[in-house]
């Protein structure tokens, strides 16, 4: 998931002509835009006379006591790739944490819920084919994925949760006769040496 981010700065200048007779023709404030993030830039066009990446050129006449407010806006565009199932997870109680500023609306929400629980299925179908899982990992499983102000989602079903326990169970076993298995031929060994 790429999430794209606009973020802006703004810089205050007052200007004041502290005259009572003569005006200023030719005021000039000259703006570097932020280097934070890979470079802001300068959105901001009145009053603007030269302009280069990075830099801008403000031109001010001022009158006699004359003062001047002037506000220059200066934005990024910031793209974050989430690709982990916890900064996934992580993201979606950001998101739900805020009431200002929501990255995804309701039906985006939905979707990013269903893609989280498929990095989970998947991850966890991944774990149970190449028999590569614990007790740990099923008691996990079992858990859900905990997302805020949501109860525990459930996306495995419990009939497979205790299939993967009889597997651990069976595996178990299956080692346990082994190592006899072992300890006999070790025992043989031994009587006609």
């Amino acid at each position: 998931v790429e999430v794209s981010t606009r973020e802006q700065k703004t810089s205050r200048y007052v200007l004041k002509n502290n005259s009572t007779s003569k005006t200023v023709e030719k005021l000039y404030i000259d703006h570097t835009a932020s280097n934070d993030f890979g470079g802001y830039v300068i959105v901001t066009k009145d009053n603007a006379v030269k302009s280069v990446t990075g830099w801008t050129r403000f031109e001010f006449t001022l009158k006699p006591l004359e003062e001047i407010t002037f506000h220059v806006v200066e934005e990024v565009i910031r793209r974050h790739s989430y690709t982990y199932k916890s900064d996934l997870v992580d993201l979606y109680n950001r998101n739900q944490a805020t009431d200002t500023l929501k990255l995804f609306d309701e039906e985006a929400m939905k979707a990013f819920v269903s893609l989280v629980e498929h990095r989970y299925l998947r991850e966890t179908l991944d774990s149970i084919s190449s028999m590569a899982f614990n007790l740990q990992d099923i008691k996990l499983w079992r858990s859900g994925i905990t997302l805020e102000g949501k109860p525990p989602i459930q996306y495995i079903s419990e009939d497979l949760l205790s299939a993967a326990e009889e597997i651990l169970t069976l595996k178990k076993q299956i080692d346990d006769s082994n190592a006899k298995v072992r300890d006999h031929e070790n025992h043989i060994k031994e009587v006609f040496n």
